[in-house]
């Protein structure tokens, strides 16, 4: 999926927005090695996390949106 985002949707600044536990950082890492061979720089992609089952995502929204990303790429298991 990140290899089809960022080959398709061509971002200039991306959003990973991030399951906290093992599952999501461990598609971090895969996604940031996606993103550097493709020269996608680490000033072009913010990450957020958020905690599995979390109700209230706004400080994340809020952070999305002041990044203003033109793609976001969710690295979550299905809850």
């Amino acid at each position: 999926l990140v290899e089809y985002a960022l080959d398709n949707y061509k971002p200039n600044k991306v959003a990973f927005f991030i399951q906290n536990d093992a599952y999501g950082k461990g598609a971090f890492e895969g996604a940031r090695e996606v993103a550097k061979k493709r020269n996608i720089k680490e000033g072009d992609w913010i990450k957020i996390f958020y905690e599995r089952a979390e109700i209230n995502l706004n400080k994340q929204a809020a952070a999305i949106k002041e990044a203003n990303p033109d793609t976001i790429i969710f690295l979550s298991t299905p809850t």
